[in-house]
């Protein structure tokens, strides 16, 4: 251990500077970072099971990357109508129609038919 520790050194006195900038952030970030432990520890067998798949598709991802980057301000702006149109149509219903749509979705009653 002691070999690689004095290897790391060099390094690890040219990230000082940037450690202690880092500190107040890090230091908020606890809290958040804590309560995601336990989602991230349940996630991290779905990621190893999908890396495969990942990897495979990581040729595709890189050739279409450039076509998604041009389409980018386009789909930001459907997605914006989208919203528009949903706001627009969430703002038309009488208040308690919205509460039950919104409980309906979330899943507390179910639909009535």
């Amino acid at each position: 251990m002691r070999p690689f520790l004095t290897q790391m050194r060099p390094f690890l006195k040219q990230m000082r500077p940037f450690l202690r900038q880092m500190r107040p952030f890090l230091t908020q970030m606890r809290p958040f970072l804590t309560q995601m432990r336990p989602f991230l520890t349940q996630l991290r067998p779905f990621l190893t099971q999908i890396r495969p798949f990942l990897t495979q598709m990581r040729p595709f991802l890189t050739q279409v990357n450039p076509f998604l980057k041009q389409m980018r301000p386009f789909l930001t702006r459907v997605c914006q109508l989208l919203l528009a149109g949903l706001t627009e149509f969430l703002r038309s219903l009488p208040r308690l129609r919205l509460v039950r749509l919104l409980a309906r979705l979330h899943g507390r009653i179910p639909a009535v038919s």
